[in-house]
């Protein structure tokens, strides 16, 4: 009975999108009820002859009723007159599931509907970092609201326009610079995505990374790889802050190189807007805000998570660990001396206690630090912002929620990775097979190479699958994949003819609700005909 397999899953584990939070609250819904179906029909099949019997008439007698009248019943079709016997049969199994349900107690109710939630690690610092970058963004036009300044050019991170915006932004007083000065943009996140389209081109034939490579190794005897930033790879952009900080000067000297050695004697438009960067006095003060937070809170963070230290491989039991950062903020933001003195130190300014991850980025910032008028402003406010994505995003180890009514053996059960590499690492391998081979369909690909994970969630060739936990929409495609691979396999008075496309149709169901508004996504009864019983009611 695929109905089996819902009944196993134990904890879901996603991105913070809410149409992820979303599939989860559709999954737990249909876990209890496939829970209350398989409850109320062993409560039937284990009744007398005389109550079976009785409860065949009372199907029998609601189908009709829904019919309308018995004319009207056997007006319908032999599928309508299935799907409505179906119908019936399901709610009235729900019906009594529900009653033997309320028999148990509060404990075994817990144990059998046990569904736990968990966001990835990852995604909690990729977007506890942008909410402190949206913070210094706030940060400057709060000056300059206080100020009375007219422009961002006054007091703020230099726009960086690209070059159809600097032309039209010329055209002062105009709506086309009006707009260019809207769409435009500068800081630090701003440079060293610039800085990674020239120092690390996607196309090797192109960009300056080689020309880097050599100057490096001939000014300081090494050569540097910078972070790409031209794709989504995470922490790259903080990394990018740290390299460009600490080799700020080196950074300049490479642009005047760049430029003495082109025929034209200049720089396109891009490398003036990083030299320009790179030598504005708001975007330095970024850089270095950002290479502290990288320094105190998301090293020591990931060190943790999936480090040689880390503390735990159970996402569940990361509470205490969130507790203590968000402590660590708090004493951060009362005290920003812990990172801006000159005698700081990392014992207490990093989160976990230990050395810089790179201490010539602190040095870097000390040197830099008297020239930076707002430096101690603006990492206060990037903290703040910090702290308070931190909480938002961290909302499942909240006091009072499911995790901290969960007992420890429920918390075991519902075992769930820190990070959400399971899903990630199967859907990229998935993407890149499907780019080579168009026609390559999901399920042909899971059943000839299924993600090797898998081996971790099910039981091969046996009947009981133990407690399952789905990372995301793709990972619960695989999972279900694999157990219909695996049901298909099984003898068959193990398995029922119609499990894989129970499980396939619930999918369908899941992703359909999901595309839906809110206001149109139906209740649980939407799931109805996803089972589909082999047994006839008359």
């Amino acid at each position: 009975d695929a109905r089996r397999f819902w009944n196993k899953v134990t904890g879901f584990q996603s991105n913070h999108a809410n149409d992820q939070k979303r599939l989860f609250e559709l999954m737990k819904q249909y876990k209890e009820r496939c829970d209350r179906e398989t409850r109320g029909e062993a409560y039937i099949f284990g009744s007398s002859v005389p109550e079976f019997d009785e409860f065949l008439f009372m199907v029998t007698s609601e189908t009709v009723r829904e019919a309308g009248c018995l004319q009207a019943y056997d007006a319908l079709s032999v599928e309508q007159q299935l799907e409505l016997k179906d119908a019936t049969w399901t709610r009235i199994s729900q019906d009594i599931g529900e009653r033997e349900f309320a028999k148990l107690t509060p404990e075994q109710k817990s144990d059998i509907d046990l569904s736990l939630w968990a966001g990835c690690c990852m995604h909690k610092e990729l977007n506890a970092f942008k909410g402190g970058v949206n913070a210094m963004a706030e940060f400057w036009w709060d000056i300059l609201f206080k100020m009375g300044l007219q422009s961002h050019i006054d007091l703020g991170p230099c726009k960086l326009y690209n070059r159809d915006n600097a032309a039209s932004a010329k055209a002062a007083g105009t709506d086309a610079a009006m707009r260019a000065e809207g769409v435009s943009f500068g800081g630090a996140i701003k440079l060293v995505s610039l800085c990674g389209a020239i120092f690390r081109h996607k196309d090797r034939k192109r960009g300056q990374q080689d020309s880097l490579r050599f100057f490096f190794d001939l000014k300081v005897g090494f050569i540097i790889c910078f972070p790409d930033t031209s794709n989504s790879h995470f922490q790259s952009h903080e990394e990018a802050c740290v390299i460009v900080i600490v080799h700020l000067d080196l950074f300049i000297e490479f642009l005047d190189y760049v430029r003495d050695n082109k025929g034209t004697r200049t720089l396109n438009h891009m490398e003036s807007n990083v030299f320009k960067g790179l030598k504005d006095i708001p975007t330095r003060t970024e850089l270095c805000v950002v290479s502290l937070y990288w320094l105190a809170i998301s090293v020591p963070y990931m060190r943790e998570i999936r480090g040689h230290a880390q503390c735990t491989d159970n996402a569940l039991l990361l509470c205490p660990l969130h507790q203590r950062l968000s402590a660590h903020l708090e004493t951060l933001l009362q005290n920003p001396g812990l990172l801006l003195d000159s005698d700081a130190s990392w014992e207490t300014a990093t989160l976990d206690g230990k050395m810089w991850q790179r201490p010539e980025a602190f040095y870097a910032v000390q040197q830099y630090a008297p020239s930076l008028p707002h430096l101690r402003e603006l990492l206060i406010a990037f903290l703040i912002g910090a702290r308070a994505t931190w909480i938002k995003f961290s909302k499942e180890f909240a006091p009072g929620g499911a995790l901290d009514k969960a007992t420890p053996e429920q918390i075991e059960e519902a075992w769930l990775s820190v990070t959400n590499d399971l899903c990630v690492s199967s859907f990229g391998t998935w993407r890149q097979q499907s780019k080579a081979n168009p026609t390559l369909s999901r399920a042909f690909y899971l059943r000839l190479a299924p993600p090797p994970h898998h081996e971790h969630y099910l039981l091969p060739h046996s009947p009981d699958f133990g407690q399952l936990r789905i990372s995301s929409e793709y990972h619960l495609f695989s999972v279900i994949m694999s157990v219909q691979h695996q049901m298909d396999s099984l003898p068959a008075n193990l398995t029922t003819s119609y499990t894989s496309v129970a499980s396939a149709l619930l999918l369908s169901n899941i992703r359909a609700a999901n595309r839906m508004p809110n206001k149109d996504r139906p209740p649980l009864s939407f799931f109805s005909g996803t089972h589909f019983p082999s047994f006839s009611l008359f």
